[in-house]
């Protein structure tokens, strides 16, 4: 998919496997793992390149949602540090999975999670950000 600057994003090799892997590989392990480009999210936002971090948030996460991997991006959300994101990355997060909600378990308590990390990014605005994201 495009992203926000017209140019066109590759796909890097590892998220076929992502993608491909079997949902019981990942439903047995006891502690999930972030997925390799997660890490470049957080890099992106150490480094204050928001637009690029949510471009790439929203491009494997769509890819995931697409695929119908909604186990695979259930257990994305478990493991999404959000100590390690901004407030523009966090409403992110949750606007590209709002519609896949019904098929996302664990989202309910990653909202809790995002609310509870807004409260000391910017505690004066937690209702208009998650305002139609819940």
């Amino acid at each position: 998919s495009p992203s926000r600057g017209g140019s066109h994003r590759v796909r890097p090799p590892f998220l076929r496997s992502v993608v491909s892997t079997p949902p019981d590989q990942s439903a047995s392990k006891p502690s999930p793992e972030a997925p390799v480009w997660l890490e470049e999210v957080y890099g992106l936002v150490a480094e204050k390149k928001l637009d690029t971090a949510i471009d790439v948030l929203f491009d494997h996460v769509d890819d995931l949602l697409l695929a119908g991997e909604f186990a695979r991006c259930d257990e994305l959300l478990k493991v999404v540090d959000t100590e390690r994101l901004d407030t523009n990355l966090l409403t992110a997060a949750l606007s590209i999975t709002r519609r896949a909600a019904p098929k996302l378990p664990f989202r309910a308590r990653f909202v809790e999670r995002v609310e509870e990390r807004l409260r000391v990014l910017a505690p004066e605005r937690v209702e208009r950000l998650l305002y139609g994201l819940r």
